[in-house]
C-alpha cells in the first residue's frame, strides 16, 4: 500500500485510538448484526412481506382460496396459503 492510502487511516487512528483495536464486545456486536443481516438476505422478499397481508383478506376461506387460485401461477401456493392463513390441503381439496 502506498503512503497516500495509509496516511488518512493513521490520522483517524491518532484522533480515536479505540479504532485501532476494537474491543471484543464491539466485534461481537458487529458479528451479531452481520449474522442478522445475512439471515434477512437469505429470506426471500416475498416471504418477509407475506405477514402484512393477513389482515387484508378477512372475507372468508372461499375468497382466500379464489385468490390463491388466481395468483398461484405468479407466487408459490405454499407462500400464498401461509400469507392468507389457509391450509394447502384445503386449497387443493
Amino acid at each position: 500500500m502506498g503512503e497516500g492510502v495509509l496516511r488518512p487511516r493513521i490520522k483517524d487512528i491518532a484522533a480515536d485510538p479505540g479504532q485501532a483495536l476494537p474491543s471484543q464486545s464491539q466485534l461481537q456486536l458487529e458479528q451479531q448484526e452481520f449474522d442478522r443481516l445475512r439471515r434477512e438476505v437469505a429470506t426471500p422478499k416475498a416471504e418477509r412481506g407475506s405477514q402484512k397481508s393477513r389482515g387484508l383478506l378477512c372475507e372468508g376461506v372461499v375468497i382466500k382460496f379464489g385468490f390463491v387460485a388466481e395468483h398461484g401461477g405468479i407466487w408459490p401456493v405454499r407462500w400464498l396459503c401461509e400469507a392468507l392463513g389457509v391450509s394447502r390441503s384445503g386449497f387443493h381439496a
